[in-house]
């Protein structure tokens, strides 16, 4: 279905959605979700993202009730980066962020039947994409010291739940 939606120009559609959608939404915007769809080529969607907790958050359920999570690498802007004639390379980049650690809760706001089958609750990639990027929240935890030289497919994850271990993995 990706591909189709390339092949088809459908990027510039979701981001309207996107848009649209943001412009009734009377919500603080605490961060920026950036997605690209496996062509360099093309341009990336981009959705705010409204709801930031701090590691060890209760989460509210409905936000996710499929309770699927994606674990990230994410880089928090630590300093203006003005527009300006040419491009910034990558080093001036990685000089005005940090990387931290964290994870993104799942959620769609479609609202489906509950007795159905829902491996993607916006019902497609197109709708999951339109739907905000299908960002329910975003929890933030520690900034990774000398992330500059971190070898991040190594990166480990554990998650627990009180003293119980639910998954622990090293790398992609």
């Amino acid at each position: 279905e990706a591909d189709r939606m390339l092949d088809m120009g459908f990027l510039p559609d979701i981001q309207r959605i996107i848009d649209a959608v943001s412009a009734r939404i009377e919500r603080p915007i605490r961060g920026w979700k950036s997605y690209n769809l496996y062509k360099p080529m093309n341009p990336p969607v981009q959705a705010p993202i409204y709801d930031l907790f701090p590691s060890g958050s209760v989460i509210p359920a409905d936000i996710s009730p499929l309770r699927l999570i994606e674990p990230e690498i994410m880089f928090r802007v630590d300093r203006d980066i003005p527009a300006r004639e040419r491009q910034y390379d990558v080093h001036e980049i990685m000089e005005s962020v940090t990387a931290v650690i964290g994870f993104e809760v799942i959620g769609s706001r479609f609202r489906s039947d509950p007795s159905a089958p829902a491996a993607n609750p916006a019902g497609s990639l197109y709708g999951a994409l339109s739907d905000h990027l299908v960002n329910g929240c975003i929890v933030v935890g520690d900034a990774i010291p000398d992330w500059r030289g971190v070898a991040f497919d190594e990166v480990g994850l554990r998650m627990t739940e009180g003293d119980r271990e639910l998954v622990s993995v090293v790398g992609c």
